[in-house]
């Protein structure tokens, strides 16, 4: 925590965009997230000060080009950003990561990992009924290739989130 609060307020800021975005992520999305990461200076100090850490594709980059996409260091980096978080901004990054997701991959997307990233940033944003229609999908998916336990936790999931959301409209 002393590490990310001697960071610049722009990398500091950077780093918990990041950490919405989970453990591992890809640069466009953040900079869509974060206006601020667009700026190859910030990533290159978070991967300097061991923060994150680029992961490069079997083909080769440019040098002066950043990695697709990056990593926390360490899982205890990734909690310290998230947890950083005031809850208040916490739920705005999650439901603009939600937003540019669905926007990027669609309301259909062709691959679990996008329907379980759209569940989780919808389900701990400002929508999160959103969020329960996607675990809904999610658990559908599931079920059509018969991970019959995968789609009881994602149906789980979303009436818990709907019966909360009922208790306190």
């Amino acid at each position: 925590l002393s590490r990310v609060d001697r960071l610049p307020a722009s990398a500091r800021r950077t780093l918990q965009s990041a950490a919405i975005l989970g453990s591992e992520f890809e640069s466009a999305l953040l900079w869509a997230v974060d206006e601020d990461a667009a700026d190859p200076h910030l990533l290159s100090l978070l991967c300097d000060g061991e923060f994150l850490v680029p992961v490069y594709s079997d083909t080769p980059q440019e040098p002066q080009h950043p990695a697709p996409r990056y990593r926390f260091a360490s899982t205890l980096a990734h909690d310290v950003a998230y947890q950083n978080l005031l809850l208040r901004r916490r739920t705005e990054l999650h439901q603009r990561a939600g937003t540019i997701l669905e926007q990027l991959r669609g309301t259909s997307p062709a691959r679990l990992e996008d329907l379980d990233a759209l569940c989780h940033h919808f389900s701990r944003g400002r929508d999160p009924a959103r969020g329960a229609r996607y675990l809904v999908s999610a658990g559908d998916w599931a079920r059509g290739i018969y991970a019959n336990d995968d789609a009881v936790r994602y149906y789980d999931r979303a009436l818990c989130i709907l019966e909360y959301e009922a208790e306190h409209d």
